[in-house]
């Protein structure tokens, strides 16, 4: 899965090749010398990812292996990526838990199709708030929004989708945090941030449109809460683990 570079400049990145290998890569080598290089599993990319791109295992062949992954370009041009992320098959799955699960959060904001929690969980990463599908609160102080994942389980990343027809930056400050105990309507950022086994992490800079926390903890209940007063929108929240 490759992220691209957002804030300007994507279409660098769409005339690319992708090179798996057990055979370590030159700083010579080109996309001419590796497409055919025994052993060397190779994908010729031209769309520019928007945000990303995966590589579908339809797209890989069979029983690929390697150690070694390369991002090359066709040409000459600056090469930009925001995040590779490699998936093998030498483990279980991991899938994204809060799919369709129960949620909830601190108010809703009134009169909006689509406000309510579960958009978060819907499977709809667009976040666009018109199109119905991003949640949002009043202007509460230490809004929140949770999931129930309905067992605990072992987590090992959150991708978090921000609102991006407007007011990206009120998802400059939050907290987010994970638990196997629930947690109260009345918990803040500053009773849970020292809670005995409540994982949590500081985010002070807003997805764009998304960010990737790296977790590696246990839980049931997972909370996105902001610092302070402010209106708090997420399109959409994906809990992976096993």
């Amino acid at each position: 899965m490759i992220w691209n570079r957002t804030d300007c400049c994507s279409d660098r990145l769409s005339d690319y090749w992708v090179f798996v290998s057990d055979t370590p890569f030159l700083a010579t080598d080109t996309p001419a010398t590796l497409q055919n290089r025994p052993g060397t599993f190779s994908s010729h990319q031209t769309t520019a990812p928007n945000p990303s791109t995966t590589l579908r295992p339809s797209s890989i062949v069979a029983g690929t292996e390697g150690r070694y992954v390369r991002v090359q370009l066709t040409g000459t041009n600056y090469l930009s990526l925001a995040e590779v992320q490699v998936f093998g098959t030498g483990a279980p799955a991991l899938t994204n838990l809060a799919l369709s699960k129960s949620t909830a959060q601190s108010s809703t904001y009134p009169g909006a199709a689509g406000a309510g929690p579960a958009s978060a969980v819907d499977g709809n990463t667009n976040g666009n708030f018109f199109v119905q599908s991003v949640t949002a609160t009043n202007l509460d102080t230490n809004a929140w929004w949770q999931v129930d994942l309905n067992s605990s389980a072992a987590i090992g990343s959150i991708l978090i989708w921000n609102r991006t027809d407007c007011c990206s930056d009120r998802l400059t400050d939050y907290w987010v945090f994970i638990s196997d105990t629930p947690f109260l309507a009345t918990d803040t950022p500053a009773t849970l941030q020292s809670r005995s086994g409540t994982w949590s992490s500081h985010q002070t800079t807003a997805p764009s449109p998304s960010t990737l926390i790296a977790v590696a903890a246990q839980g049931r209940y997972v909370r996105v809460q902001l610092t302070g007063a402010n209106y708090l929108s997420l399109a959409e929240v994906q809990v992976f683990g096993q």
